[in-house]
C-alpha cells in the first residue's frame, strides 16, 4: 500500500473523507502545501502491509488527523 493511500484510508476510517478518491486528494493537497524539497511520487513509496496496517488500526476513528504531520512521519 502507498503512503497516500494509508493516509487516505486513515481520513475515511475516521470519516473526515467521504472515499478513498477524496482521501487521496486531501493527501495530494497537503503534501503540495507542505513538501517543497521532495516530489510526490517519489515520497509516495510503498509501505510494507503488515506496517500499513498497523498504522491505520493505530489511527482508529479519530476525531482529528494532522495530514501534514502525518506526511512527515511516513517520511
Amino acid at each position: 500500500m502507498r503512503k497516500a493511500d494509508v493516509i487516505a484510508k486513515c481520513l475515511v476510517q475516521s470519516a473526515l473523507a467521504a472515499d478513498m478518491k477524496a482521501g487521496r486528494e486531501a493527501v495530494r493537497s497537503a503534501f503540495d502545501k507542505s513538501v517543497t524539497d521532495k516530489s510526490f511520487s517519489k515520497w509516495n513509496s510503498v509501505v510494507e502491509e503488515n506496517v500499513a496496517n498497523s498504522i491505520i488500526r493505530s489511527v482508529g476513528k479519530s476525531k482529528a488527523i494532522n495530514i501534514e504531520k502525518f506526511i512527515a512521519d511516513l517520511n
